[in-house]
Formats: structure tokens, C-alpha cells, sequence
């Protein structure tokens, strides 16, 4: 997405860039803050960040166990370490997962205070650690009041615990979404993207968008093994229905 954002940067000039998320477990989070950096030149202003653990189900691809890496405890030191080589240039750090002496980078912001912000699924403490610590929340994969409610309160939260102003936060979201002449390969097409994604969803989370766990479970076991045809195979229409935004595209005049 770095990559893809850097051509996007010389063919716009009103939208801002960012990937969302940036897995800090699968990434070193001083390069996402030299690659953030590098962006914001190149964008002139238009980049920030949204750091996270990662797609659960992606890490169990690469053999890692989530549950293993203290996925919170993780991204709020990763969140630190981008914040302090964006603003100062160098960092020395003792963590508990990430360590420097001296680093410092040449890739520096060129105007303002690059906008970091925690991506957050599962709640409440991840929600929390984003209205506390960073500058919003994006929240992924939901499409119910219920889930939105949820997340906006421990945001909220953990703004005032913070005694910020909640919201002053940028609280984003993104689904799985497909739109097209033709709604049937609309719906279609958002069906073979529902099972990937909903392997990442806790079981917290799928319960809050009106989604039983265990009629996802052999999606995800399928998914988890490889076999990706038969999970998007597993994926029944009516699952895909409570987990996407799909159907026949619509022109409204303004």
C-alpha cells in the first residue's frame, strides 16, 4: 500500500493517504514512521497513520499466534516509538518489545503533526487505548448499530479518561463493499471477501453484527489451511448479507 499511495500522491491532490492498518507485528514500526514520513513529502501533508496488531487470521498464515505477541501491549509501545521518531528524529528506547539506541531518520515530516490513530476489532481496551492515546480509531468489519455504539462508548471512554475531547478524535470505519450494474456479481463479489476478513473478526465482534461464531467456523478452519476456494465456498449468502455492503450501484444527482 506504501507503494501504491506514493503513485497516488502525484495523480491527487485533496485526499488523504494512509494504509489502515499498518500491522506492527508484521512490521518494524520505525518503518512505518520513515515510510509515513517519506509519504507526507511526497503528498505534501496529506498522510497519517493507523497502526494495529494485524489480521489475526494473516498472522495465523505466517505460524504466528496471536495471543502470544500481547497484541495491545504491542501497538501502543509501536505507537510511542512512530510518534517519537516522527517528532524528534531519533529515539532511544528500552520496551518491552522494541528497543533503539541513537535511531534516527532523515525522512521527516515537511508541514504539521503527522495524525496517528489505532485501528481497533475486538474492544473495549483497544478501544479505549485509541481515544486515550492516539489521535482517532478506525474500526473494522462491523454493520450494526450495536457494534458502532459499542466502540463509540469505550472511545469516548477513554478520551475522558485522558481528559480529552472525544470528539475532537477521527473515528473512521471500513466493510467489505462491492457495488456494480449488476447486483447479483456485486453480492457475489463481496462474498469471496467476507470469509477472509471475517477470520480476523474476535468472536466478541461477530456476536455484535447478529453473527453466531460457530457458523463461521469452518470458513475460517478452511481459510486457517489454505484452502481459500472452500472458504469462500463455506460462505453462505446470508452470512455475506450481515457482513458486507453489496448490490446494484446507484447514480444520485446532487
Amino acid at each position: 500500500m506504501w507503494l501504491l499511495f506514493a503513485a497516488a500522491a502525484w495523480q491527487t491532490r485533496r485526499i488523504r493517504l494512509g494504509p489502515s492498518v499498518s500491522p506492527v507485528t508484521l512490521r518494524e514500526p520505525t518503518l512505518i514512521a520513515q515510510a509515513l514520513a517519506t509519504l507526507y513529502e511526497l503528498s505534501g501533508g496529506r498522510a497519517e497513520g493507523v497502526l494495529s496488531s494485524g489480521n489475526f487470521g494473516l498472522l495465523a498464515q505466517y505460524r504466528i499466534d496471536w495471543a502470544r505477541t500481547r497484541p495491545l501491549s504491542r501497538v501502543k509501545e509501536a505507537l510511542h516509538v512512530v510518534r517519537t521518531l516522527l517528532d524528534e528524529g531519533s529515539i532511544t528506547h528500552d520496551g518491552e518489545f522494541f528497543s533503539y539506541d541513537g535511531l534516527f531518520t532523515f525522512a521527516r515530516p515537511v508541514q504539521s503533526r503527522v495524525p496517528l490513530k489505532l485501528g481497533a476489532m475486538r474492544g473495549p481496551k483497544s478501544f479505549e487505548a485509541a481515544g486515550e492515546l492516539s489521535d482517532g480509531c478506525h474500526h473494522a468489519l462491523s454493520y450494526t448499530r450495536e457494534a458502532y455504539d459499542y466502540a463509540v462508548r469505550h472511545i469516548r471512554a477513554g478520551a475522558e479518561r485522558a481528559g480529552r475531547d472525544w470528539r475532537s478524535l477521527d473515528i473512521g470505519a471500513w466493510g467489505v463493499f462491492a457495488t456494480g450494474p449488476d447486483s447479483a456479481a456485486a453480492k457475489d463479489a463481496a462474498r469471496s471477501m467476507v470469509g477472509i476478513y471475517a477470520s480476523s473478526m474476535p468472536e466478541e465482534q461477530l456476536r455484535r453484527n447478529g453473527v453466531d461464531p460457530g457458523e463461521l467456523k469452518p470458513v475460517i478452519d478452511a481459510i486457517a489451511a489454505g484452502d481459500l476456494a472452500r472458504g469462500i465456498e463455506l460462505t453462505t449468502p446470508e452470512i455475506a448479507e450481515r457482513l458486507s455492503i453489496a448490490g446494484e450501484q446507484l447514480l444520485v444527482g446532487l
